[in-house]
């Protein structure tokens, strides 16, 4: 399906500066921040056309490469290329208003990177809802080993916390693969060797965050990681995985999107209502699934 026969679907197009002038007024923001934030964009992003996705209630742009399969270019709407301007509109906010000149200029320019756009916008995402009067700071090697850095120093008067933020799309590309295959095999009516989708690998979603962390300093000190995935992870492995975990390197996990429902991991149940609390989430189970039963 070509881009145009995709707009007449879907409900139209448009400019970004338009898509983000309607977001900027859904949120109550006047046109002089919306300006200034759309100005913040690399020359690059200001061009893009956008998807009015009116089915969806979605405005969607294109930007990086599609994922490969079997060599031939795998575009899954909405996924693997095609992200909701919105949730860019979130980050730059929240970028503008948490990041010095400096930082702010450098995650700017750092989410040209098409390779690594999704993982860039999704790195402002703790600061969405992140409760009154706590200090953010980003790319901090605070306790943690050699040169390595995390994502984010967030303090109040009682505690602090270190969040490494990562979105993760190992499982998403597998589950392609394996609808791929389910495909073609359906294709040449061949059905006897199709296969359940297996469960995706935890710890896949935890790869180089532990290493980075020193032991945490004491008891008002929290250290954790916060995942976007693709698809619902397995609970049981999931727990098991976390379980296994050191409690002094690793206290808690946030798995989310964009919304605020949250599937949250915590060493001390103590830990949870804290989390919820600071970064205005609401626990979900909307994340996960039993694989062993489906």
């Amino acid at each position: 399906m070509n881009e145009e026969m995709l707009l007449k679907l879907l409900g139209g197009g448009g400019s970004m500066i338009e898509a983000f002038k309607k977001i900027g007024k859904k949120f109550g923001d006047c046109e002089s921040l919306v300006t200034k934030l759309f100005n913040l964009l690399p020359k690059e992003i200001q061009s893009l056309k956008i998807i009015d996705d009116k089915l969806a209630d979605r405005i969607l742009y294109n930007f990086g490469d599609p994922i490969k399969i079997n060599g031939n270019d795998f575009h899954c709407f909405g996924e693997s290329q095609n992200f909701d301007v919105e949730n860019l509109y979130l980050a730059i906010s929240a970028a503008y208003k948490y990041l010095d000149h400096e930082k702010l200029a450098n995650y700017i320019y750092k989410i040209k990177n098409k390779d690594k756009h999704a993982d860039y916008i999704f790195e402002m995402r703790p600061l969405l809802c992140l409760k009154k009067g706590i200090r953010a700071s980003n790319e901090c090697n605070e306790n943690c080993n050699g040169n390595k850095n995390v994502d984010w120093l967030f303090e109040d008067k009682k505690w602090t916390m270190l969040v490494e933020v990562k979105n993760r799309i190992k499982s998403t590309v597998e589950l392609l693969f394996h609808v791929n295959n389910v495909t073609e095999q359906h294709k040449f009516r061949d059905t006897t060797h199709i296969k359940k989708f297996k469960a995706p690998n935890p710890a896949d979603l935890f790869k180089d965050v532990i290493a980075k962390f020193k032991d945490k300093k004491g008891d008002n000190w929290l250290q954790g990681c916060w995942i976007s995935t693709g698809v619902m992870e397995d609970e049981e492995n999931l727990n098991k995985c976390f379980e296994e975990m050191d409690a002094n390197k690793i206290q808690f996990v946030i798995i989310s999107s964009w919304n605020k429902e949250a599937y949250i991991l915590v060493k001390d149940a103590a830990y949870k209502s804290i989390l919820l609390s600071n970064f205005g989430l609401v626990e979900s189970k909307n994340f996960v699934r039993n694989y062993q039963h489906h």
